[in-house]
C-alpha cells in the first residue's frame, strides 16, 4: 500500500503564454429515425466512425505518456459508446443493403471490431502502468526543458541529460519527465524532488512527493531466543521491537488476558515477588495494515525450596504402618533428606523412601515405640534450603465434640455434652474444662473447671465416644468447654473449644471454634499451656459419678 504527498514550488520566472487543452472529442454519429431508410447516410457516418477510430488511435499514440490515468479513463469510455453507435448503424445496413454480399459485410465488421479491440487493450495497458506514478510538473510558461532531475531524500538518483548515471532498479523515467516505481517495497519511502532545468533566463522549476509505504508490522523478541530466567524477587526486563509503517502499538499478553499499562510500550519491566508469574508472554504488534505480528518469550523464575504437607502431626501405634508425606517445589529441583533429630534416619526395608513427582514420603512399616519422635524434611537446592517438621506420636488425637438438637437433654441448669476420640490405643481418662463465656477483652480472668473423667472399659476403640451432663449450671448462661483425652503414651492436644448454653441464653446453636495455644486471650487452661505453673483461680470441687452424671458444688 502507498501514500503520497505532493507539492510544486517554482522559482520567479518570466512570464508566457500558457498552453491550451486540445485534446480530440468524438462526434455525434448517432442514428437518426430519417437515417434507417437512407443507404448513403449510414454509409457516411459508418465512414465516420472508422475515422473516429484512426484519429483516437493517433491521439492515444501521441498524448499517452503526458495523460493521466483518470482522464484516459474518460477518454476510453467515450470510445466504448462509439463502438455501440457503429453496432447500430451496422445492423441497419446488412438490413438495407442487398446489393453487397454477406462476406463483405462479415469483413467490414470484423476489421472494425478487431481495431476497436487492439486499441482498448493498449489503453487499458497504460492504465494499468500508471497506477504507481510520480510526475513532474510541465511548465506552463511557454519556457523549454533542457534537463530533468530527481532526488530522493536529496541524493541525486536520475538525470535526464547524464547518459552515465544509472537508473537506480525498479525505476523508469518517462519522456514527460515521470518518475515511475515498480515492485515497490518499504525503501522506497522518502521525500522525492522533481526538479526541472530550463535555459536562462527561466529558473528550475521544483517539485516534492511524499512516498509512505505502508506496510505489515514485525517484531522481535528480546531475549532473541525467547527464553528468558530470573531468580524469586529479581527484576524482569523483556522488551519486543517492532517494525512496520505506520508504527505499530505494541499490546503485552499472559495467561490470554492483556497485560494492563499505562501506555503501550516495548519493555515491560516488574519484580519476580510470586513464582507464580512464570510462564508464557507474548507481544503484539498491530498497525493496522495486514495482520498483528506476535512473538513469545518464556519466563521461568528459580527459586530455593518450598515444603508443605498436610499433616504436620500423625498419630499411630506399634504395629501400624504410616506415611509421613512432605511436598516439595523447588527450581532447580532441590536434594531431600529425612532426619529424626540430627540424625538421617537408617532406611531399610521396614523404613522407606518413596518419591513421586513432587511428593517425598517416609513409609514406615511395623511401626515401633522407638518410631515416636519428630522428623524432619530438609530440602537444599543452589539458591537455598528449607525445611519442616512432621511429628509421629501415640497420644491420642485431638477430641471432637459433636453438636446435638436433642433439646430434651438439656434444661435451664443443665447441659449435656457428645464427644469422640480417635487413638488405635485405649483411652484411660480425660480432662474436661468448661467456664461461662466471656468476650476476650484482655481484663476478664479466666474461671475454668477442670474434671477428670475415666473412660468406660466396655469401649474398644480406635473410636471412643463418650457423653456427660454437666448439673448446677447458671441458667441462661452461655458456656465454653474443651477436652484433652490420655492413654498410655500421654495426654492429647487440646479439642476444639464448644460454645454452648443452658436454656434461655442468646446462642441458637452450638458453636465450635478451633483453639489457640496460647493463654494470653484466656482462651485455654494454663496448665494445658507451656507454662510451667498452674495459675490458682477461682476452682470449683466437683465429683464425678460412673453414671457419666457431674455434680458441681461450689465452696
Amino acid at each position: 500500500m502507498v501514500m503520497t504527498r505532493s507539492q510544486t514550488f517554482d522559482a520567479p520566472h518570466m512570464a508566457g503564454a500558457e498552453g491550451d487543452d486540445n485534446a480530440e472529442t468524438f462526434s455525434d454519429s448517432n442514428p437518426t429515425p430519417e437515417d434507417a431508410g437512407n443507404l448513403q447516410i449510414l454509409f457516411l457516418k459508418r465512414n465516420r466512425i472508422h475515422d473516429e477510430i484512426s484519429r483516437f488511435k493517433l491521439w492515444f499514440e501521441t498524448n499517452n505518456l503526458s495523460t493521466s490515468a483518470s482522464r484516459l479513463r474518460v477518454r476510453l469510455r467515450d470510445f466504448v459508446r462509439i463502438k455501440a453507435q457503429f453496432d447500430k448503424i451496422h445492423s441497419q445496413i446488412e438490413a438495407l443493403d442487398d446489393a453487397t454480399p454477406d462476406l463483405e459485410q462479415a469483413t467490414t465488421r470484423l476489421y472494425f471490431e478487431n481495431a476497436y479491440y487492439d486499441l482498448c487493450a493498449d489503453v487499458e495497458d497504460a492504465i494499468e502502468q500508471k497506477r504507481v506514478n510520480t510526475s513532474s510538473p510541465a511548465p506552463q510558461d511557454g519556457s523549454f526543458i533542457t534537463a530533468i532531475k530527481w532526488y530522493k531524500d536529496d541524493d541525486l538518483i536520475v538525470d535526464s541529460a547524464d547518459e552515465e548515471l544509472p537508473l537506480p532498479e525498479g525505476h523508469m523515467l518517462w519522456e514527460n519527465g515521470s518518475l515511475e516505481i515498480f515492485r515497490v517495497t518499504p525503501n522506497d519511502t522518502g521525500t522525492y524532488i522533481c526538479e526541472i532545468i530550463r535555459p536562462e533566463p527561466w529558473s528550475p522549476i521544483k517539485q516534492r512527493h511524499a512516498i509512505e509505504v505502508l506496510h505489515p508490522p514485525s517484531v522481535e523478541p528480546f531475549p532473541p531466543d525467547g527464553f528468558l530466567q530470573v531468580k524469586l524477587g529479581e527484576e524482569v526486563r523483556m522488551s519486543c521491537k517492532g517494525s512496520g509503517v505506520p508504527y505499530p502499538i505494541i499490546t503485552w499478553y499472559t495467561q490470554g488476558e492483556e497485560i494492563k499499562l499505562l501506555n503501550h510500550r516495548e519493555l515491560l519491566k516488574f519484580t519476580a515477588s510470586d513464582r507464580q508469574m512464570a510462564g508464557i508472554y507474548e507481544c503484539r504488534a498491530a498497525n493496522g495494515v495486514g495482520e498483528p505480528a506476535t512473538a513469545q518469550i518464556e519466563l521461568n523464575i528459580i527459586y530455593p525450596p518450598e515444603l508443605m504437607t498436610s499433616r504436620s502431626w500423625i498419630h499411630t501405634a506399634p504395629g501400624h504402618r504410616v506415611q509421613l508425606e512432605c511436598k516439595i517445589s523447588a527450581d532447580p529441583q532441590a536434594t531431600v533428606t529425612w532426619t529424626k533429630g540430627d540424625i538421617p534416619v537408617p532406611l531399610d526395608s521396614r523404613v522407606v523412601s518413596l518419591v513421586d513427582g513432587d511428593k517425598y514420603t517416609l513409609l514406615i512399616k511395623n511401626v515401633q515405640k522407638s518410631d515416636f519422635g519428630i522428623y524432619t524434611c530438609k530440602a537444599i537446592n543452589e539458591l537455598g534450603q528449607g525445611e519442616l517438621q512432621i511429628q509421629l506420636s501415640g497420644v491420642p488425637n485431638p477430641g471432637v465434640f459433636k453438636k446435638t438438637d436433642d433439646k430434651n437433654i438439656n434444661s435451664k441448669n443443665s447441659y449435656t455434652l457428645i464427644w469422640e476420640v480417635d487413638s488405635y490405643t485405649p483411652i484411660i481418662e480425660y480432662n474436661l474444662w468448661f467456664q461461662p463465656y466471656k468476650p476476650k477483652t484482655g481484663l476478664s480472668k479466666p474461671e475454668w473447671t477442670k474434671l477428670t473423667i475415666p473412660t468406660e472399659h466396655s469401649s474398644s476403640g480406635p473410636v471412643y465416644s463418650k457423653s456427660y451432663t454437666i448439673k448446677g449450671l447458671k441458667e441462661k448462661t452461655v458456656y465454653e468447654a474443651l477436652l484433652v483425652s490420655r492413654n498410655r503414651y500421654g495426654w492429647s492436644k487440646p479439642s476444639p473449644i464448644l460454645r454452648f448454653a443452658t436454656l434461655g441464653a442468646d446462642l441458637t446453636e452450638e458453636i465450635i471454634t478451633p483453639v489457640q495455644h496460647h493463654t494470653q486471650d484466656n482462651i485455654i487452661p494454663l496448665d494445658l499451656s507451656s507454662a510451667s505453673k498452674i495459675h490458682r483461680l477461682h476452682i470449683f470441687s466437683c465429683l464425678v459419678s460412673f453414671s457419666a452424671i457431674i455434680y458441681c458444688f461450689n465452696f
